[in-house]
């Protein structure tokens, strides 16, 4: 689930982008990004789930 999101939030931004900045950008590289920027999600929120499970623990 989590990459189709990624996936249509690129497409939205690259969409923003010729719309607002006459921009286009290659289908490939809008795949690209979308595979990146859940790679950097993900890296930045796998301590969270960490931090949610021990603060379950302790709450018992």
């Amino acid at each position: 689930m989590e990459e189709v999101v990624m996936i249509l939030w690129s497409l939205w931004k690259a969409r923003n982008n010729l719309c607002w900045n006459n921009k286009q950008s290659v289908p490939a590289a809008t795949l690209y990004r979308a595979k990146k920027e859940l790679e950097e999600w993900r890296s930045a929120n796998s301590g969270a789930e960490m931090t949610t499970a021990a603060t379950k623990m302790i709450a018992k």
